[in-house]
């Protein structure tokens, strides 16, 4: 249990921080926007280049699930 929230705290802090590094840019973004392009970028690097619709659906439902359900 304790690995997990520190992973989330990680997570968390992955989010906020790009999200602030862009505002620093003039690229203002919420957390929800920031969350995807990691996801996005992080599932790029994963599978070398081969990004599919597939996995764009996936991390849109897993997205959705996460900020829709607050």
């Amino acid at each position: 249990m304790e690995k997990k929230t520190k992973e989330k705290i990680q997570e968390r802090d992955k989010i906020e921080f790009l999200r602030i590094a862009l505002q620093l840019q003039k690229v203002g973004v919420n957390n929800e926007i920031s969350e995807r392009i990691i996801k996005t970028y992080e599932q790029i690097l994963l599978l070398k280049g081969d990004f599919s619709i597939m996995d764009a659906i996936k991390i849109d439902n897993s997205i959705k699930k996460k900020y829709n359900s607050k």
